[in-house]
């Protein structure tokens, strides 16, 4: 089985993909996420990590490979994963002083993709701008361009793919403050809202979309907290499907993950990930 680490999860999340929306998770969310773990790896002063891949059974995962190597003024960080079924991939990682994501470069199979993150000086993400070459060397652009109310709040993001299909996507709020519903519409056309949900804490609990198999609105990701405000587990629902696949998460006193786990709908464990920290 071949499973990604969850640094690495949250940055490929953000390089763009034409069968799903949620914008508002993947755009500002993840990036946020993002932040807040390099932000750790650097107060903890660990330059290097080690993956263990396991499968369901126990067993180790067949010729996996898995680490991430961060410089030393923590600007870089390169993350390898090599397995029998996913092959190799590489993805780089570009950090400014103050930690933000401004680009990355994922290379897997002949494949690439760069991705540059661009931010207001209030730390918001203003523009994402993704070029995806293939191993034929067919490039495809894509920019989301992002506005904001007074209160700091999203307001609407502008898709633009190859400089011309634009799709526009407002935000709508809650009584809290938090953003409720993702609305697209493109070339006059309204594609299915995406609806969030929070808790008294403003933490994202549930993004719910309509499911067509399902036929009804249904959760596509479901999210809980531990103690220190991290993510404690990760329901996924893939597109299309009423099955899903859940991961529980554990970390140490600096808040990086030691393992996570994987469990399918039946409760049955798939497979798992762990982590070792070098400084």
């Amino acid at each position: 089985m071949q499973k990604k680490p969850f640094l690495l999860t949250l940055i490929l999340s953000v390089v763009f993909s034409s069968a799903f929306t949620q914008y508002y998770y993947r755009d500002l969310i993840l990036t946020r996420q993002t932040f807040g773990l390099f932000q750790r790896l650097k107060e903890a002063g660990i330059k290097s990590v080690s993956l263990s891949s396991f499968e369901g059974n126990g067993q180790p995962t067949e010729g996996f490979k898995g680490g991430q190597e961060i410089n030393n003024n923590y600007t870089q960080m390169n993350t390898s994963l090599e397995s029998v079924v996913g092959g190799a991939s590489l993805l780089i990682s570009y950090f400014d002083s103050e930690g933000l994501l401004v680009k990355t470069i994922d290379t897997t199979d002949g494949a690439s993709s760069l991705t540059e993150y661009f931010y207001s000086p209030k730390k918001q993400v203003l523009r994402i701008v993704n070029t995806a070459t293939s191993k034929g060397q067919a490039t495809e652009k894509e920019e989301h361009i992002w506005t904001y109310g007074t209160e700091g709040k999203p307001v609407k993001m502008f898709r633009v793919k190859n400089n011309t299909d634009t799709t526009l996507v407002s935000f709508i709020l809650d009584e809290q403050g938090n953003i409720a519903e993702e609305k697209s519409v493109r070339k006059g056309f309204s594609l299915p809202s995406i609806y969030y949900y929070h808790d008294n804490e403003h933490r994202l609990t549930d993004i719910v979309t309509y499911n067509e198999k399902a036929r009804r609105l249904l959760p596509v990701y479901i999210f809980d907290y531990n103690d220190m405000g991290l993510i404690n587990s990760m329901l996924v629902v893939p597109e299309g499907s009423s099955d899903y696949q859940k991961w529980v998460y554990s970390y140490n006193d600096d808040g990086l993950k030691t393992e996570e786990k994987g469990y399918n709908k039946k409760k049955e464990l798939v497979g798992r990930i762990e982590y070792r920290y070098d400084k």
